[in-house]
């Protein structure tokens, strides 16, 4: 029974409490409507309906920032104009809402001229035609021109003369002159005529040349007694005969130069050897006869020395067996068997032998002495003599 009783108290509060949901909190509702920051609201319970609108932004122009339609609240800055300069047919506009500042500049014109129309320098817009030239025909002296800016066009006719006067004969020292009238101004022209070529007489030497200087050779004109002069070359040296400034031996080069006939000068210098004659007669100009006792007594002071012997023929030592050696011999040069002296002939080739008993004039050198051992066992030493000639 005691659970029934509850059950049926509580199905009451629960019945209950669902009637007053239903029926609200009583109170009869004065609504507001909603804003972009509150939503709809009771004013006098303060209950709730919906949400908050939210702003509604326009975009920022040139003097308002960013505003909402509904409230009015801004955000941000007004963006400012973007100006764009004035011109000759425009004021100052913002570029962004169209609004303008002041007046437009208007047409700075330059006047029309011959090739151009009027034009505005600061926009280059135009205004009616070019002027186009005023031409002035051409004249002697002038080309077409035009009056209103000086161009030209072509070239002056130049004057036309067609007969002239010699007013002043030129001549080979100043200019003549010649005078006309031209035909078409009646102005008066003169021309500058050539000077006349010099006269001259043939040339004539003032000073002749030589081999240290330059001549002189000297023309006058016959008219103006203008003189000319121009130089003569030097003429060539003559040269003399060869001197000999150091004799050549049998041995060694001389030297010998060739001068000027006329101013000395020397021209020429060169070696020179003798030929095989001029040799056989050095030789025979400088070997020196008579010497084999000093020779024999004293070789280290005379080696090296030109000597002649005429001499007989004792002994063929040896006889050359090729270019590379001497025949050798010994010679008396006095008596049977005295003053003997070894002989070196260079002969191999020649076809001509040297025989015992011949007798021989040798031109040669001294080569110091010469030991041998004869047969008996016996050394002698005897002058030896290199032959550079014999006969």
């Amino acid at each position: 029974m005691n659970r029934k009783i509850k059950l049926i108290v509580s199905t009451t509060i629960l019945c209950c409490f669902v009637a007053l949901l239903l029926a609200g909190c009583g109170c009869k509702h004065e609504w507001k409507e909603a804003t972009c920051t509150e939503p709809r609201t009771c004013a006098l319970c303060g209950e709730t309906e919906g949400a908050a609108l939210g702003h509604e932004w326009t975009n920022a122009t040139c003097t308002s920032p960013r505003t909402c339609t509904r409230c009015g609240e801004t955000e941000g800055e007004a963006l400012g104009h973007d100006w764009k300069k004035a011109s000759c047919t425009e004021p100052r506009t913002c570029d962004r809402c169209g609004e303008t500042d002041g007046e437009a500049l208007g047409h700075n014109w330059l006047d029309a001229n011959c090739t151009n129309p009027k034009t505005c320098d600061r926009c280059g817009a135009t205004e009616g035609e070019a002027l186009g030239h005023e031409w002035i025909e051409a004249t002697c002296t002038e080309p077409k021109t035009c009056t209103r800016c000086g161009e030209t066009e072509g070239e002056a006719n130049g004057h036309v003369v067609h007969e002239w006067t010699i007013t002043k004969p030129a001549s080979c020292t100043e200019e003549g002159i010649e005078t006309g009238v031209c035909e078409i101004c009646g102005e008066e022209q003169t021309h500058a005529l050539a000077l006349l070529e010099h006269q001259f007489s043939d040339w004539k030497i003032t000073k002749k040349a030589t081999c240290t200087e330059k001549g002189i050779e000297k023309r006058v004109c016959k008219n103006c007694k203008t003189e000319e002069t121009r130089d003569i070359p030097m003429a060539s040296h003559q040269a003399g005969n060869w001197e000999i400034i150091k004799e050549a031996t049998y041995t060694d080069s001389g030297t010998r130069i060739q001068k000027c006939k006329v101013c000395g000068k020397e021209l020429k210098r060169e070696s020179y050897d003798l030929s095989a004659q001029e040799k056989i007669t050095w030789l025979k100009k400088h070997c020196k006869a008579g010497m084999y006792n000093d020779l024999a007594r004293s070789p280290d002071l005379y080696k090296g020395q030109y000597v002649k012997f005429s001499c007989n023929i004792l002994q063929v030592a040896s006889e050359a067996t090729s270019s590379s050696y001497y025949s050798t011999y010994r010679a008396a040069t006095k008596g049977r068997w005295d003053d003997v002296i070894y002989l070196c002939v260079d002969n191999y080739g020649t076809g001509v032998r040297i025989l015992e008993d011949d007798r021989i004039t040798v031109y040669g050198i001294f080569d110091g002495l010469m030991s041998y051992t004869t047969v008996m066992g016996a050394t002698v030493t005897i002058p030896k003599v290199i032959a550079l000639h014999y006969e």
